[in-house]
């Protein structure tokens, strides 16, 4: 859980947020090993390839971008990175909101979904 410090407290709080975590060991996997990661159709499958990557990469680099430029947001901003997603939170964002450690008055969670093959240019081919 971070939060930027120095800076004049604004009025309002966006918190961001991102699980680092993967999906429990269970079951068969379709593509090889799964501890083995394995590329097919230019896709790279195998345990915490994509799921949350992208979030986390994405918040950190805004972060660093708004330390770079010195930019000053009109919210104050908050984040947490936190594990027990795939399971039930209880020791992640469950924990984290249970504990009062939120002072947010909104949350953007990073959480993007699997990914659906689209025909180029065209939104009506997305499922």
């Amino acid at each position: 859980m971070s939060s930027a410090s120095g800076t004049p407290a604004r009025k309002k709080t966006v918190h961001f947020n991102a699980h680092y975590d993967v999906v429990p060991v269970s079951g068969r996997w379709r593509h090889g090993n799964a501890f083995n990661p394995a590329v097919e159709d230019g896709w790279i499958y195998g345990r915490g390839t994509a799921d949350m990557k992208g979030a986390i990469a994405s918040i950190v680099f805004a972060l660093q971008a708004l330390r770079a430029t010195g930019a000053r947001p009109i919210f104050n901003v908050e984040v947490s990175f936190t594990a027990d997603e795939e399971t039930d939170s209880a020791l992640g964002a469950g924990w984290v909101a249970d504990h009062g450690r939120l002072r947010a008055d909104y949350a953007v969670v990073g959480e993007g979904g699997e990914a659906v093959p689209c025909a180029a240019a065209t939104t009506a081919s997305c499922g």
